[in-house]
């Protein structure tokens, strides 16, 4: 958690987009902390952490509606380990929400807001470009396209191997595999809607998977 915390402080991505008066640190910071409330009541399941994983939860869909990403698959793992009243109302108060603000993420996303640039930059760059952005802020612009991607595929086997050279049962392995499986989600479910028309893949709107990500190589 500290190592995790310390990358944050210092990310230079992460410094960028807390000067900016726009939501994405706001989505940062309400992200992080749903995760961190989601870590505690995945172990233990009480009131207290519930309400704390469902109060940052919906503000964090309120900000921006990337978030969702993020927050469902927390909801399914909390769910799929504890089948309590409790865990199940929780989950639907953060859906009810999510719901809620279908509305403006339909129009945040219409051709008249103006977000049909995104699609046009190939989306192979947008991947690239955000391993270099997270990693070296988004001032850093004269890599190519192959050294993003060849980045991004040797910190994950660095990180892979890592794990797997730890502890085969120890807390660090299972929650970077649990970090690992929300952070998934945030890339993957933007690249399911990019293959069918819907594409808004782009490192700010990746945010969400920020935390998670540094808490995987926190682990390692």
């Amino acid at each position: 958690g500290l190592v995790a915390a310390a990358l944050m402080a210092v990310n230079p991505f992460a410094i960028w987009y807390a000067q900016e008066a726009r939501s994405y640190m706001l989505l940062a910071a309400f992200t992080g902390a749903a995760f961190l409330a989601f870590a505690r009541a995945l172990r233990a399941p009480s009131g207290r952490n519930l309400a704390a994983w469902t109060t940052f939860s919906v503000l964090a869909v309120m900000t921006h509606f990337f978030a969702g990403f993020a927050i469902a698959p927390q909801a399914v793992l909390l769910l799929w380990r504890h089948r309590t009243r409790a865990t199940a109302v929780a989950a639907a108060i953060v859906a009810a929400g999510q719901v809620a603000m279908a509305p403006f993420a339909i129009a945040d996303t219409s051709a008249a807001h103006g977000t049909g640039w995104i699609a046009n930059i190939p989306i192979t760059h947008r991947i690239s470009m955000t391993v270099v952005e997270w990693g070296a802020s988004n001032l850093y612009r004269r890599t190519t396209l192959i050294d993003g991607l060849a980045a991004g595929i040797v910190l994950i086997a660095v990180t892979l191997l890592l794990l797997w050279l730890g502890s085969a049962d120890g807390p660090p392995r299972r929650g970077a595999l649990v970090a690992a499986a929300v952070a998934a989600c945030v890339f993957v479910g933007p690249l399911i809607l990019a293959a069918v028309g819907q594409d808004y893949f782009l490192s700010r709107n990746e945010i969400p998977a920020l935390v998670p990500v540094v808490t995987v190589l926190a682990a390692a």
